[in-house]
């Protein structure tokens, strides 16, 4: 390299070396503003959620944890988005908010994390679908969940009504309406010819607080036949939580009892 190579190449390194060091300042700066107004966002959005679970409007307190969250995942927005979901009945979206990591959260939310995954996981019924002569081709469709029919298991499900579909090669064969009973287990006999046989024989029930409630279906038709008989696990409503998410110093006030 010839002196006049090596010097230019001095001179580049010596002028482009701090514009580098201001253009990754400048970055730093904007992510750091960038996440301060997410917190800051986050934070409106949760109190807003706070002030709308005070006043009853669970919807709506769940629209605005929910945004909170998408902002800032902490345990204290998914805690109070949990007890808003279980107020409207949607215990399995509520549990799911309960499994993330709260490891790094005061003792204190993780107990209450606790105690409320204990209030809840009681009142979650569970949907039992059998499919008569199973195919490959054939799957049972419950809401919005698709299974195939040749490996059915017990589903958590949130109580109330939900209609269960045997779709067979993209033709629908057969389709219910069943109500899942709180804390307890609708079963469903699925079958691909209309007018099937009923299957009025529960598994045996010993040992078990479920109810118990059997349909057998024809095409487009549902036709109960077992008793269900629920006894409901009556919960009091938990009220909502308190706590901080990073940065500490965003902390919440306490939310009135529900």
């Amino acid at each position: 390299m010839s002196r006049l190579s090596f010097v230019s190449l001095l001179l580049f390194v010596l002028v482009s070396a701090p514009a580098a060091a201001q253009r990754a300042g400048r970055e730093e700066g904007a992510l750091r503003a960038a996440s301060e107004d997410a917190a800051e966002r986050a934070r409106a959005y949760f109190n807003e959620g706070l002030a709308l679970a005070d006043r009853g409007d669970w919807p709506s307190a769940v629209e605005q944890f929910e945004q909170a969250l998408a902002l800032r995942d902490a345990p204290s927005i998914r805690i109070n988005l949990a007890v808003s979901l279980s107020h409207l009945g949607r215990l399995t979206e509520a549990l799911e908010h309960l499994d993330g990591d709260l490891s790094a959260a005061p003792a204190e939310l993780r107990q209450q994390a606790h105690d409320l995954r204990v209030e809840i996981e009681p009142r979650v019924g569970r949907l039992v679908p059998r499919v008569r002569e199973p195919d490959p081709s054939c799957v049972v469709i419950a809401g919005r969940r698709e299974l195939p029919s040749t490996t059915l298991e017990p589903i958590a499900f949130d109580p109330g009504s939900v209609t269960v579909r045997l779709v067979c090669s993209g033709v629908q064969a057969d389709s219910v309406e069943v109500v899942v009973p709180e804390g307890g287990a609708a079963h469903v006999v699925l079958a691909r010819a209309p007018g099937a046989a009923i299957d009025t024989t529960p598994p045996s029930t010993s040992g078990s607080d479920d109810t118990w409630l059997w349909v057998g279906v024809g095409l487009g038709a549902a036709a109960l036949v077992g008793a269900a008989v629920a006894v409901g696990v009556v919960l009091s409503q938990p009220s909502h939580a308190t706590g901080d998410f990073d940065p500490p110093t965003l902390t919440f006030g306490l939310a009135g009892a529900m």
